[in-house]
């Protein structure tokens, strides 16, 4: 089984991810944080194991995607650990920073069927 953290602060879009995980066939511990601010939290907590993938939305209150990956690296926390960076932005400069972090791509579509080929790819 693997274990996936999704941080993300829209509702809908965590529902749909659960959802595409659900649809492809994957066993999964899936755990959600709302914002980065409250994953940091918990990744410093320790209050669950540890991810086998990260998937982060860039846009977010109280502390957005760029920042939690940046605390994240800092802290020399979940290294090794895959971080797609989980947004509607195709490039930007927080795009490119979060790469240069180590953070990979994985762009939300508006379609259900591209979101499990993605996940797919990614994960299977």
């Amino acid at each position: 089984m693997k274990h996936i953290w999704l941080i993300d602060d829209d509702a809908d879009d965590r529902e749909v991810f659960a959802m595409a995980l659900s649809a492809i066939g994957l066993q999964v511990g899936l755990y959600f944080s709302h914002n980065g601010e409250e994953a940091l939290k918990a990744a410093t907590a320790g209050d669950f194991g540890l991810p086998d993938y990260i998937f982060l939305d860039l846009n977010m209150p109280k502390l957005g995607g760029l920042g939690f990956l940046k605390e994240l690296r800092a802290r020399g926390l979940y290294q090794g650990i895959p971080v797609f960076i989980y947004t509607t932005s195709s490039r930007g400069p927080d795009i490119d920073q979060c790469v240069a972090l180590g953070g990979k791509l994985m762009t939300k579509h508006s379609s259900f069927d591209e979101l499990c080929n993605d996940l797919r790819k990614h994960l299977l």
